[in-house]
């Protein structure tokens, strides 16, 4: 696998590629002390901390021209938008009551349906979720992970949940079976074999909260 180590980076390669078009990126991140204290404040992990400085306010988006369904993306807010915005209940209307949305705020906003977050307060941890319709599902990832496989899987739409697939070994598995097709297809530097050995050294296991999967 080609050594692509920052996000930067990451984006920078997506227009050397003659598989892909890039959409829109923006890969400076936002730094506001004051934002960051509030961070702290609202009890968030530190090692999370440490992790979102880095990297918020970065995003990018490309699509294949010959499939105009298959796409990559990552929306990760600016650290103002994080502190002052916990999950909007009408994203998680139909979740179980015991889920405490209250605590769970939005990180990178991959799909209007789909959305990567953390739980702070009482709830924190260090794993991030993926919140979609009536289900939480705990990826395992903390801060530092997440863009370690964002990286790898070139954002792969849904590659948050094929990964949980992959791991769960759910009995459908479609989410997986379209990044096993065609990721290694437009980036044919990636081994699908290499991103769960990946996948499976950077994950860990945390207590949950109610209501997650």
């Amino acid at each position: 696998m080609t050594l692509i180590i920052t996000l930067p980076d990451l984006v920078s390669s997506f227009y050397f590629s003659d598989t892909i078009e890039v959409v829109e990126a923006q890969t400076v991140p936002h730094k506001d002390p004051a934002q960051v204290a509030l961070l702290k404040k609202k009890k968030f992990k530190q090692s999370f901390i440490d992790g979102i400085i880095q990297v918020n306010n970065c995003r990018f988006e490309w699509v294949d021209p010959k499939d105009e369904d298959i796409i990559g993306k990552a929306e990760i807010l600016k650290i103002e938008r994080l502190g002052k915005n916990p999950c909007n209940p009408e994203k998680g209307k139909d979740a179980p009551d015991e889920l405490p949305l209250r605590s769970f705020y939005f990180i990178d906003s991959v799909q209007p349906e789909w959305q990567v977050g953390i739980f702070c307060g009482k709830h924190a941890g260090d794993s991030l979720y993926l919140l979609e319709g009536a289900s939480c599902y705990y990826l395992g990832l903390n801060m530092e992970g997440y863009v370690k496989m964002l990286i790898a899987t070139r954002g792969f739409n849904h590659w948050q949940y094929a990964l949980w697939q992959y791991r769960t070994k759910e009995e459908s598995v479609d989410s997986l079976d379209v990044m096993k097709e065609h990721l290694p297809r437009l980036f044919p530097e990636v081994k699908m074999k290499e991103i769960f050995a990946l996948y499976d050294s950077l994950y860990f296991e945390e207590e949950m909260p109610p209501g997650t999967e």
